[in-house]
Parts: structure tokens; C-alpha cells; sequence
């Protein structure tokens, strides 16, 4: 059972960057058509635009409520990555000790 519950942490980390990278890559090229367009890269929304630099060096254009959203986003996302990598320990600590 333990090895049961060890292989199924390995598949889910292991499959959770590969759909969060396609959901990215759709929401990068869709934030840059938007950005073109002098609208918000997450709303849509034309007016007042910040530029906002993203993790991987590029800058998108946000409106004002979405620089907030994003900011605070960007702490949730460092937490999620840490239970992850404890996931991943405990995971490793299973298998190492069947």
C-alpha cells in the first residue's frame, strides 16, 4: 500500500508541470495578442497599463487590479512549490524505507 501511494505522488508531481506549462504556453500567447492590442494581458481591459516582468525575462502589460492579483499570486505560487517539494520528500522517504 505504502508503494502504492509512493508511485501515485511520483505520477501527479511529475504530471502537474507538464499540464501547467501547456496552460502557460496558451496563456502567454494569448496575454501577448491582448498586449499588442494595448490591452491588459490577464482582463483584456484598455486603459491605464503597468509593465509587469514575468519569471522566464519577459514583461507583460497588466491594468491595475491585475498587478495586485498578480503580485499576490506570485506568493500563493511559492507556497504551493514548497508542499510540493515536501510531497516529493515524504513520497521519496516512503519508497526508501519499503
Amino acid at each position: 500500500m505504502e508503494l502504492a501511494a509512493a508511485f501515485f505522488l511520483i505520477v501527479v508531481i511529475g504530471v502537474f508541470p507538464v499540464i501547467a506549462l501547456g496552460m502557460q504556453v496558451y496563456r502567454d500567447s494569448r496575454g501577448k495578442k491582448r498586449n499588442l492590442a494595448m490591452r491588459c494581458y490577464a482582463c483584456e481591459s484598455s486603459g491605464y497599463l503597468l509593465p509587469v516582468p514575468h519569471y522566464k525575462g519577459d514583461t507583460f502589460l497588466y491594468c491595475l487590479l491585475c498587478v495586485e492579483r498578480q503580485h499576490r499570486s506570485r506568493h500563493v505560487l511559492g507556497y504551493v512549490a514548497m508542499a510540493l517539494i515536501a510531497v516529493a520528500v515524504v513520497g521519496w522517504l516512503i519508497i526508501s524505507r519499503g
